[in-house]
């Protein structure tokens, strides 16, 4: 099968192209990164000749609502219009666990990501995804100075990225749905900041990790727990730490 990748380079994305490749599948890699610019239709199209199958995984670089709708709408619209010009069977779109109830920018944004997904003539599955371990260890890259960094003061069941990709491959080999079943890690709730703790103390980094109690205040307390309706998947967040995934991560 070929399978288009869409943000083949992000965090998601490249375990993504990983895996579909362990599996045999004929991969095509859609990041700017690759040469695809997946807000301009016209170099998407040629792109996209002759895939069986799309996995949306991509990620706007920032969390303001007005910009992230933008980005992933467009992209979400380019997929479905130019995908079923090249006669795409289905569209895989990663989202993310509880963004029905977040009063929260890049939430809403998501939102719009999966009405984007649903517009068009390609069958289409939604897949949400719990914070990723990954995430802990990126905000305090992104945030530290000099001996502090901040993670956002959020629970959430985090999963590994590699095995968010490998469910995602599973459901683009697979007939299409409107909704997949959410992906959640297997350990309870945890709160991010203690994830971040965790993380810097593994790595062996003298740096104080504060709660970000501003960007995350829309989410209602357990607002990005899945519900019933869930797939878990290793391995837990102690377990990735020490992964190559873990020791990747810039601080």
């Amino acid at each position: 099968m070929r399978i288009a990748v869409s943000g083949a380079s992000g965090t998601v994305g490249r375990h993504v192209v990983n895996a579909a490749e362990r599996r045999d599948h004929e991969v095509v890699r859609l990041s700017r990164a690759d040469g695809v610019d997946l807000t301009h239709a016209d170099t998407l199209a040629g792109a996209l000749q002759g895939a069986d199958v799309v996995i949306d995984a991509c990620n706007a670089s920032t969390i303001e609502e007005g910009p992230a709708r933008e980005f992933f709408t467009t992209v979400a619209g380019n997929l479905q219009r130019e995908g079923a010009q090249q006669g795409v069977e289905r569209i895989v779109t990663l989202s993310i666990v509880g963004i029905d109830d977040a009063d929260f920018g890049y939430c809403r944004a998501k939102v719009g990501h999966e009405r984007a997904a649903a517009s068009g003539t390609v069958p289409h599955t939604i897949v949400r995804a719990s914070q990723l371990h990954e995430l802990p260890g990126q905000l305090i890259g992104l945030t530290r100075h000099d001996h502090q960094a901040s993670v956002f003061d959020a629970e959430s069941q985090t999963v590994a990225a590699s095995s968010v990709a490998e469910a995602l491959v599973d459901v683009a080999e697979r007939s299409p749905g409107e909704r997949g079943s959410d992906l959640a890690g297997p350990e309870p709730a945890a709160n991010l900041v203690d994830l971040g703790r965790a993380f810097i103390a593994r790595r062996g980094v003298d740096l104080q990790v504060q709660p970000d109690t501003e960007t995350m205040s829309g989410i209602p307390a357990g607002g990005l727990l899945p519900g019933s309706d869930v797939t878990v998947i290793g391995p837990t967040f102690a377990d990735w730490l020490d992964s190559p995934d873990a020791a990747a991560l810039p601080i």
